[in-house]
This record gives C-alpha cells, sequence and structure tokens, in this order.
C-alpha cells in the first residue's frame, strides 16, 4: 500500500493538471506555406538571426537567402535593446537597471499580402547590480540578454502558427 500512494497522487496530479487545461511546450510546427522564408531586416551575423534560423528550421521552415526563391518575407522592422536605470544608491551609483528588448515584425507571402499583421514583442527584466560582486555581473547580463532573444524567438514563432489556420 506504501508503494502505491506515490503513484496514486503523482496520477492525481497529472488527472487534475490535464483537467485544467495545463499542457507542456511542445514543438512548434509552421505552416508549410511559409516554407522557405526570406528575412528582412536583420543581418546574417546578428545573434537574432542564428536563433531565428534555428527555431525556423525546429518548426521545419528553411530561410532562404533569394527574396525571389521564397514563398514567404519575415520582416524585422525594429530589432531594439535598452538598458534603462532604475535605481541609484546614495552615492549616485547604479543599484538597479530595466533591460527592455523590442522586436517589431510582420510576415508577408509572395505578392506581399500581409500573412501576420504587424506586431512589437517586448520583454522587460530587471537586473540588480550591486557593488559587492562586481566579476560575475558582466556574464549574468550576457546569459539575461541572451534569454530574452530567446524568448523573443519562441513567441514570434507562437505567433507565427496562426499562419494557415
Amino acid at each position: 500500500m506504501k508503494r502505491l500512494a506515490p503513484l496514486l497522487s503523482l496520477w492525481l496530479l497529472l488527472l487534475t493538471l490535464g483537467g485544467c487545461g495545463f499542457h507542456l511546450r511542445g514543438e512548434l510546427k509552421l505552416a508549410a506555406s511559409l516554407d522557405p522564408v526570406f528575412i528582412t531586416g536583420l543581418a546574417p551575423g546578428d545573434p537574432l538571426y542564428a536563433d531565428l534560423r534555428r527555431g525556423l528550421a525546429d518548426a521545419g521552415i528553411h530561410i532562404t537567402g533569394d527574396p525571389n526563391a521564397a514563398r514567404s518575407w519575415l520582416k524585422i522592422d525594429e530589432n531594439r535593446f535598452q538598458q534603462n536605470v532604475l535605481s541609484v544608491d546614495a552615492r549616485g551609483k547604479v543599484v538597479e537597471y530595466e533591460l527592455v528588448r523590442t522586436l517589431a515584425f510582420s510576415v508577408l507571402d509572395r505578392q506581399r499580402r500581409v500573412l501576420v499583421a504587424p506586431d512589437r514583442l517586448v520583454l522587460r527584466r530587471s537586473f540588480v547590480n550591486p557593488e559587492t560582486t562586481v566579476l560575475g555581473k558582466r556574464s549574468e547580463l550576457d546569459r539575461l540578454r541572451e534569454a530574452m532573444r530567446r524568448e523573443l524567438v519562441r513567441r514570434l514563432l507562437e505567433r507565427l502558427q496562426a499562419v494557415g489556420r
């Protein structure tokens, strides 16, 4: 009976989570009508371009460098990162920043008809910068920027899922 209790508890937990609509994030599959896509507004060396390339490939979409071969265009209108001061200490040293990552985009088909209307994704995170732990803060900031970039790509791909439905 003692062995059965954990199994029964797990089963009840899964049943409860399933009943409330919770589900794990699965693979994103995008409409074949987007393949291949031409990305405009980003340089191929931009880290966001690399993350988009990876995310689109995982979703079954290829990127083409030839705009004439593309069945769709992902148009990046804005790709901006801001670091705003949130608070300072008594000596005027910045203690906390607000990090803001903005991505504005739209998707067009081969005839330049709108598939996804211009949209804007904005992420905000706070970053504490105490003067006692200076050494690791730069790498922590880099990791946070990278995580924000990946989150924007995930959100953009989720918006692209609506195409073809």
